[in-house]
C-alpha cells in the first residue's frame, strides 16, 4: 500500500498489527461478555435473491447528486459518513456533512488522524454501543426514529436480509480493495441467488463500488452496524 495514497483526506490508515491486536481485543471482549451479539439467521427467509437498494448506481463512475456529498469522506470519519447517508435516505434533511459532524461529537470522535475510538464499536450486553446511541441521537434531532445495532464481524444472512428490505448496512473492515486498513464501506446490495453470498459495498473515499463475499480475501470485517427505522421489518 502506498503511503501517500493513505495521506490523502478521508482514509485511515494503519499498520496491520494495529488491526491485529484490535481484532483481537474485540474478540476478548466478545468472549468476556458472554457472546451477547445476535445468532446467526441462516434459517430466515430473505424476500429477494438478488437486490440492489435505489439509492446508488451499481458503478459509481460519475458524481450522484444526494448520495455521498462533498467532500465525500472528509477527515476521519468514514463509519460516520457512512452513517449519514443511511440517515439520509431514511428520510434526515440534513446535509451529510452537518449529520456527520453530528455523530463525531456523539461517538466520542476527537483524534484528528484516527476514526472514532475502539470503545465506540463494542457494548456490554444488553445496552447498545457509543456508536449506536450517537445514531439514535442524531436521528432523532430530525425526528427520525431508527435502532441501531453494531455487532462484532458480520452476519451475512443478517446483512443479506437488511439489504433485501432497503437497510443499508455499515461493515468496518480489517482491509478494503484499495488497500486502506481499518476502513469502513457501505453494504447497498445483495445476491444469493442460486447459493452465491455476496454484498455489494461502496467505498465512500474512492465512491467504487465492490462485490464482497465471506471468503474474499480482503473481506475480513471487525464490525458491522445495522440501522433500521423504527417499526420496519428486519
Amino acid at each position: 500500500m502506498s503511503r501517500d495514497r493513505g495521506r490523502r483526506e478521508g482514509t485511515v490508515v494503519s499498520r496491520p498489527l494495529e488491526v491485529i491486536i484490535l481484532a483481537g481485543a474485540l474478540g476478548i471482549l466478545v468472549m468476556l461478555s458472554g457472546l451477547g451479539w445476535p445468532a446467526a439467521t441462516a434459517r430466515d427467509t430473505i424476500p429477494h435473491q438478488w437486490h440492489v437498494i435505489p439509492l446508488a448506481p451499481l458503478g459509481l463512475s460519475f458524481r450522484v447528486p444526494g448520495w455521498l456529498e462533498h467532500p465525500i469522506n472528509f477527515g476521519y470519519r468514514c463509519t460516520l459518513v457512512d452513517a449519514a447517508a443511511v440517515l439520509n435516505f431514511y428520510g434526515d434533511g440534513l446535509p451529510q456533512a452537518l449529520i456527520a459532524l453530528d455523530l463525531s461529537q456523539a461517538a466520542d470522535y476527537s483524534a484528528p488522524r484516527r476514526g472514532p475510538p475502539w470503545w465506540a464499536y463494542v457494548g456490554s450486553p444488553g445496552r447498545g454501543t457509543l456508536l449506536d446511541e450517537a445514531i439514535t441521537r442524531v436521528a432523532a434531532i430530525e425526528h427520525l426514529r431508527v435502532r441501531a445495532q453494531t455487532i462484532v464481524g458480520l452476519d451475512f444472512d443478517r446483512a443479506a436480509r437488511a439489504i433485501a428490505y432497503d437497510q443499508p448496512v455499515i461493515l468496518n473492515m480489517v482491509r478494503t480493495p484499495d488497500g486502506t486498513y481499518n476502513h469502513s464501506l457501505l453494504a447497498y446490495g445483495e445476491d444469493t441467488l442460486g447459493g452465491r453470498r455476496l454484498l455489494l459495498a461502496l467505498d465512500p473515499n474512492t465512491q467504487m463500488s465492490y462485490w464482497v463475499g465471506p471468503t474474499t480475501l480482503w473481506s475480513a470485517t471487525l464490525t458491522s452496524t445495522f440501522i433500521t427505522p423504527v417499526g420496519a421489518s428486519s
